[in-house]
């Protein structure tokens, strides 16, 4: 893992800020505030509509403008150790763009397209849905939310773990320019430029335009040269775009587009133990002319990893988010995103030299242990369209909404490595063999889901909430795939499953700074394929989790 960083912030600019209350609106609702004055202060739409956090009956963790800026947090990557219970890191492997992320020991470390992920996270409303292509420079947030538990009411199926929302900042009504340099350790160097046009006279329309760039050295130097890279180092390009349109008091529209180019090079996996048989084939390499094996379980600074040079990712995405508000009773919202992501990459899983070893032929030859020598390669595009219908009926609080998502991902690997084959006691041989999987994969998923909050005026203090998602996923996998270069019967996996998941909460705000809170609710996570072999793939079934929480939230400092 990387070391600790330090890092020089240097901040300057000619600027005329709005105020912090936004009315702009932006990704978040209008005249909401996420200033972190105090834990009271934040706002959240965690179900739907703008609350303070403290009268959100679940476990949430709102973190607002002022914190982000103050950590500097501009990714998804940067969000470690924020919230309780929550996990988030870069992923090892094939790529440099993916995070692992685990809610209250619930995750995965498939960063991948093959399964889905049990954690959803969402950029502005719109879902991330692959954890390979989350690492991108969001450029200027306004207010990440962590929700801990099955979400599967209102967020819908691969939430058993929980969510992440994350808001950026929308356009300012008044001109603003800014520019940022962060210097640190490993030759860090970011630059983030960002310019506010102002509302364009009386149209109601204004912008906000960021580029950053962010560049890197490895955390540890790599002793090889020609063709591999130091473990760690980044290099990319982050342009992003905001427009918002107040067309009417009544009408208003967000557009935000993004994209990322990098050429980023994967972490250092280190090998700490091997199994006696393995141990002594690889360890003959030096004595046949290659690197040495290297099996050790501290931390070094200088490692000789071959075969792992910088790949090339590219993240781009846009969604368009329209509000309607009708009467106090009823607003209409609509939010559309669609993105895209392609990477190549190659690693050396064991964090080795060029290993050589002594073939079935007798002959001495480049041996492996589980590793992608040529480029990893994925693509992925997803389009969601969600609707939302609002409002405040009397004592009900209510929202309705329909839901649809369609998304495409294909990859190809070659994974070499090599079978160990004891001959004798002292004539051990391997026996180099290669795996290559082409697959691609296709889900669409649709949801119909509600959820009434009631405050019964007869009892001052009192909510009860009650909510239903239907959801009906359709997937399937086609691969063709090869080993040792003979072609293995191509196969096509198909399947679909029906899921209702429900919630049901108590809340009793027992004074002004005491609120008591009774919770259950539940989850799904789709099922799918698992990629590989010969024929059909192998299918699984879905996921559900239920979660009985209870709580109290209390703001009694004097603020």
């Amino acid at each position: 893992m990387p070391n600790k960083k330090f890092a020089l912030l240097l901040s300057a600019g000619v600027a005329v800020l709005a105020s912090p209350a936004f009315a702009q609106g932006g990704a978040s609702e209008p005249g909401e505030t996420a200033e972190s004055i105090g834990v009271a202060d934040i706002i959240v739409t965690a179900r739907k509509r703008a609350e303070s956090l403290q009268n959100v009956p679940l476990s949430i963790t709102g973190i607002g403008a002022e914190e982000i800026a103050d950590r500097d947090i501009s990714s998804i990557g940067s969000i470690d150790t924020l919230a309780p219970a929550v996990f988030v890191e870069t992923a090892a492997g094939p790529t440099t763009s993916g995070v692992v992320a685990n809610i209250r020991g619930i995750g995965g470390s498939d960063s991948t397209g093959v399964s889905d992920y049990p954690i959803a996270m969402y950029i502005d409303g719109v879902l991330m849905s692959r954890p390979n292509a989350l690492l991108f420079d969001m450029v200027d947030l306004e207010r990440i939310e962590v929700l801990r538990g099955p979400q599967g009411t209102l967020f819908g199926r691969n939430t058993t773990g929980g969510a992440i929302n994350i808001f950026t900042k929308g356009p300012s009504d008044t001109f603003g320019l800014q520019e940022k340099v962060t210097l640190g350790t490993d030759n860090l160097f970011k630059s983030r430029t960002t310019l506010d046009t102002g509302q364009w006279g009386e149209s109601g329309l204004s912008a906000k335009l960021a580029y950053s760039h962010e560049q890197q050295s490895g955390y540890v130097k790599n002793r090889w040269k020609g063709g591999t890279a130091d473990p760690g180092a980044r290099n990319s390009e982050s342009g992003f775009l905001a427009i918002h349109g107040d067309v009417s008091s009544a009408f208003r529209f967000d557009i935000r587009a993004d994209v990322t180019s990098a050429r980023n090079a994967p972490l250092w996996q280190q090998l700490s133990a091997m199994k006696p048989l393995q141990y002594q084939y690889f360890s003959q390499s030096a004595a046949l002319g290659g690197a040495p094996l290297v099996l050790q379980n501290h931390y070094s600074d200088k490692v000789t990893v071959a075969s792992q040079p910088r790949g090339k990712q590219t993240i781009w995405g846009t969604s368009l988010t329209m509000e309607y508000e009708v009467s106090d009773a009823l607003t209409l919202k609509s939010i559309t995103g669609y993105r895209r992501f392609k990477e190549s990459q190659a690693v050396n899983n064991g964090g080795q030299g060029v290993l050589m070893g002594k073939l079935l032929d007798g002959s001495v030859g480049r041996v492996y242990m589980f590793d992608y020598p040529d480029p990893a390669r994925a693509r992925d595009r997803q389009f969601s369209q969600e609707f939302q219908v609002t409002g405040t009926v009397s004592d009900f609080d209510y929202v309705v909404g329909l839901y649809y998502f369609d998304q495409k991902y294909d990859s190809t690997t070659t994974q070499r490595f090599t079978y160990v084959v004891p001959f004798s006691a002292t004539d051990i041989r391997g026996s180099n063999l290669v795996n290559f999987r082409d697959y691609e994969t296709r889900s669409k998923s649709y949801a119909a889901f509600t959820q009434v909050s009631w405050k019964p005026s007869s009892i001052e203090g009192l909510e009860l909430t009650g909510g239903l998602r239907y959801t009906h996923d359709k997937k399937e996998l086609a691969q063709a795939n090869y080993y040792n270069g003979a072609a293995l019967k191509p196969g096509l996996g198909k399947n679909s499953w029906n899921n209702l998941s429900w919630l049901g909460s108590v809340t009793y705000r027992v004074s002004p700074e005491v609120l008591v809170y009774a919770r259950v609710s539940t989850a799904y996570r789709a099922g799918g394929f698992d990629a590989g072999g010969s024929g059909n793939p192998n299918g699984y079934d879905p996921e559900k989790a239920i979660s009985y929480e209870a709580g109290i939230k209390t703001d009694l400092l004097d603020r």
